[in-house]
């Protein structure tokens, strides 16, 4: 069976009306005191980034949910992260590919069952300008 594979490449979320917060990769906020609100609004916001990257590739993709999807997650960032932190981290973008937390349903679930491998790297870049996360799906 031949394994495709469709890189999602994230452009920074924004939240606020006034005062715009950006961010090129997602904040862990599993040990952070952060208002409930707050925390959604970046959830959605992270859920709209990857929603406007899935309509760019939807194409590729053929039906949803994936079968026996792969998911590959980078975050390119000045500051890498260590690993228990870069797992958290990528939550808000696991939840939005799963149809389960009212998200997009690209993937059906995010349980070991459904989901065939997960991996999260940090990559450093030396420059603002070059943060970003991308998110790579392979699936048969």
């Amino acid at each position: 069976m031949v394994m495709k594979e469709v890189t999602l490449k994230l452009h920074p979320a924004s939240i606020g009306k006034r005062n715009l917060k950006y961010r090129g990769v997602p904040y862990n906020m599993s040990n952070q005191r952060v208002h409930w609100s707050v925390k959604k609004a970046w959830n959605d916001a992270w859920l709209t980034e990857i929603g406007y990257c899935y309509l760019e590739h939807k194409a590729e993709f053929g039906k949803i949910p994936l079968k026996d999807p792969g998911i590959t997650i980078l975050f390119y960032t000045c500051n890498p992260m260590d690993r228990d932190n870069a797992y958290h981290s990528a939550k808000p973008l696991i939840d939005a590919l799963t149809a389960r937390h009212n998200g997009l349903g690209i993937i059906k679930d995010d349980n070991d069952k459904e989901l065939k491998s997960l991996v999260v790297r940090c990559i450093k870049v030396h420059h603002r300008t070059e943060v970003h996360t991308e998110i790579i799906l392979k699936f048969s």
